[in-house]
């Protein structure tokens, strides 16, 4: 089978009909579906600037917030570290101890679990995300972490 090497006429431009003489209608134009609610309020390439600088604080401001829940969950779940002291420096009680790891490890999964979760949030509530929304995610997560 071969393609025609002359495309059709665009739908959108009446074509002459000569046995009838007279031009046939053009199809109709499709009508474009109602915006969703949560576009409603923005413009048809997003929101301007200022809404979305506006945003992106919110976003930073909530994410290092969820930085100090992150702290005490790290408390809570972290092993504790057996310390000792002799009055000039602190030492591990027990140097091949994996408790140490076992706090970082803690602290890491937390973190990668929070970070997960505030952007699954961050996308499910604003369902468009500019670079703004990007660096509020960013520098939260980095204030929130020196949070915890």
């Amino acid at each position: 089978m071969t393609a025609p090497l002359t495309p059709p006429p665009p739908p959108h431009e009446p074509s002459y009909d000569r046995s009838s003489h007279s031009a046939r209608q053009a199809p109709p134009v499709p009508v474009m579906p109602a915006p969703a609610a949560h576009d409603v309020a923005y413009e048809q390439d997003g929101p301007g600037m200022k809404t979305e600088v506006r945003e992106a604080a919110i976003v930073t401001v909530g994410v290092a917030l969820a930085g100090a829940l992150l702290g005490v969950l790290w408390w809570w779940l972290a092993p504790q570290v057996p310390l000792v002291s002799d009055g000039q420096a602190v030492y591990l009680r027990d140097t091949e101890g994996e408790q140490a790891v076992g706090v970082d490890g803690t602290f890491t999964l937390l973190a990668l679990g929070f970070g997960a979760l505030s952007a699954l949030v961050v996308f499910l509530v604003r369902r468009r995300g500019g670079v703004p929304l990007v660096v509020a995610l960013a520098v939260g997560g980095l204030l929130g972490a020196v949070l915890a």
